[in-house]
């Protein structure tokens, strides 16, 4: 069932330089309990495309499009409408929980505003919920924890703290925005099980931003890779890791170090383009080590391959065969862990 759908979403903020369009015609669907990964290097869209589906940009951005949530337009929406979904329909993880929690409130006071905000039920079920919540994300002591200050967790219980305030309200959407970057090694995996674990009890849907190939073999069910503002390809996760068809997707792959074939570690060359001087064409094409001429000049469309409707779509001038003979190839190299 799809709860999301995104139609042409595009994102631009006026700059000394010049319009510089972050999210140019972004379109995709969220079903529940599926989880859809967002990926690719910083200035790709990733974080601005999340931004603009909670309207939590700064006023004068310029936001045209469509994003159904449940058939409500969330770029339309008024600002009371906004109020009431933001935290209830749809909710979001932030990247870094330091600078997101309150640190003058306690842990419970801010699990049970979300909580207030959005249900009229006594104060003693709210604060039921509450310790329901940090217990249901794994912080032992729940009902102890509640009067707890943020700098008396750590940083991996300070994000658990967050998806439970971002889990309170049972919401259709949840957006996780970089949630395991600031955390050790041990302590991203233990978010990932726990994000994995989470899905399946609320049956939310699922955006997870990430530049983080690994963290997307390891939850993603979908897998959308964005350069530009734009998405460059989409797929199914396996198809993403077993038969890649986008240049730029076979970058992210090289640069993998659980893909190195030697010592050295592979990068796409160059760097990713200005916002307010985009190349025409397609965008990759000054770092693609296959461009064409035709690159230069004509913008490819966002399309199967094989012309059909196998769910694998592509933004690539080459023939199909160059890129399953491509695809193929990084697939028999050592692949991610998975």
């Amino acid at each position: 069932m799809t709860v999301l759908d995104v139609r042409e979403l595009r994102t631009t903020f006026q700059t000394r330089e010049g319009a510089a369009c972050a999210v140019d015609g972004v379109s995709f669907t969220l079903e529940r309990g599926r989880v859809l990964g967002l990926v690719g290097e910083s200035g790709s869209g990733k974080s601005v495309t999340s931004l603009s589906l909670m309207r939590l940009l700064p006023r004068g951005v310029s936001v045209e499009g469509q994003a159904l949530l449940n058939g409500f337009d969330l770029v339309t929406a008024d600002d009371a409408d906004l109020r009431r979904l933001r935290g209830d329909e749809i909710a979001m993880i932030f990247q870094d929980p330091t600078t997101s929690l309150n640190p003058v409130y306690t842990v419970g006071w801010q699990v049970e505003e979300m909580i207030r905000l959005h249900n009229e039920i006594p104060r003693a079920q709210v604060h039921q919920r509450a310790r329901d919540m940090l217990g249901a994300v794994g912080i032992a002591q729940p009902a102890a924890r509640l009067d707890d200050y943020p700098h008396q967790f750590s940083g991996g219980m300070r994000q658990r703290v967050m998806i439970a305030m971002a889990l309170a309200n049972n919401p259709s959407v949840l957006i996780a925005d970089e949630p395991t970057t600031a955390l050790d090694v041990t302590t991203q995996a233990q978010i990932l099980v726990l994000l994995r674990r989470l899905r399946a009890e609320f049956d939310s849907a699922i955006m997870l931003i990430t530049h983080d190939l690994g963290v997307v073999a390891e939850i993603c069910d979908d897998v959308a890779v964005m350069y530009g503002g734009r998405i460059v390809e989409r797929a199914p996760v396996d198809e993403i890791f077993e038969s890649p068809r986008h240049p730029y997707t076979w970058g992210l792959l090289d640069s993998m170090p659980s893909r190195a074939t030697s010592g050295r570690l592979r990068s796409i060359p160059g760097t990713p383009p200005s916002l307010t001087e985009l190349p025409g064409g397609c965008r990759f094409h000054p770092r693609c080590p296959v461009a064409m001429e035709k690159c230069r000049t004509d913008a490819p469309a966002l399309r199967s391959a094989g012309g059909g409707d196998d769910g694998h779509l592509d933004a690539c001038h080459l023939a199909a065969e160059q890129k399953r003979a491509r695809g193929q190839g990084l697939a028999s190299a050592p692949a991610a862990s998975r």
